[in-house]
């Protein structure tokens, strides 16, 4: 502890930066078992995203600069992961206007284990419709619900006659009771 002191006294806090009320002992930060989720770390106040509270930034902001000057504090960007770093979430947003496609790229780091950082990465690709093409979407979505409409109908009435028909004793045909059946997965499946 004495020796990353002495270091951090050195690399840090030489001229014509100062660390105040810098001790030995807060070189290494233990966690405990209360978070403080109201304190702030780099001039940031904590939110809350994805019913996790943590610290927003740009990642320009700690990448492309060695030091930030916050409310009145100097803090050097690369302690801005430290040893209470449970989770890091870098999210990429890219859009292409002539495409009119947004891509998200996530990539989510666990460091909470003891034994190793977990890290998983989501892609997802929205597609912006307007104009024409959300006139064509609208269009098509409302030929498909009017087509599930008349399969339900049908399946109603192939029900109702394939019932008529047992209750008469009629022999029915294996192609009466396929049908309903096909048509009852079609129309689950084109709602999911």
């Amino acid at each position: 502890i004495k020796d990353q002191y002495e270091k951090a006294m050195h690399d840090k806090c030489a001229y014509p930066m100062q660390c105040k009320s810098l001790k030995p002992e807060s070189m290494i930060s233990c966690s405990s078992s209360t978070q403080h989720i109201n304190a702030s770390h780099f001039g940031l106040d904590p939110m809350l995203y994805q019913a996790k509270y943590g610290y927003a930034d740009f990642l320009y902001s700690i990448a492309d600069h060695e030091n930030l000057y916050r409310n009145n504090e100097f803090s050097s960007t690369s302690n801005f992961i430290d040893s209470l770093t449970q989770t890091i979430q870098l999210v990429f947003v890219f859009f292409t206007p002539g495409a009119g496609l947004v891509t998200m790229l996530n990539v989510h780091c666990d460091m909470s284990s003891t034994d190793d950082a977990k890290t998983k990465i989501y892609v997802d690709h929205f597609g912006v419709l307007e104009g024409y093409k959300l006139n064509m979407y609208m269009f098509i979505q409302t030929l498909v619900l009017l087509n599930i409409v008349v399969m339900i109908f049908d399946i109603f009435s192939t029900f109702k006659t394939l019932t008529m028909a047992l209750r008469r004793g009629e022999d029915v045909h294996w192609k009466m009771l396929i049908e309903p059946l096909f048509d009852t997965v079609t129309a689950i499946l084109i709602i999911v």
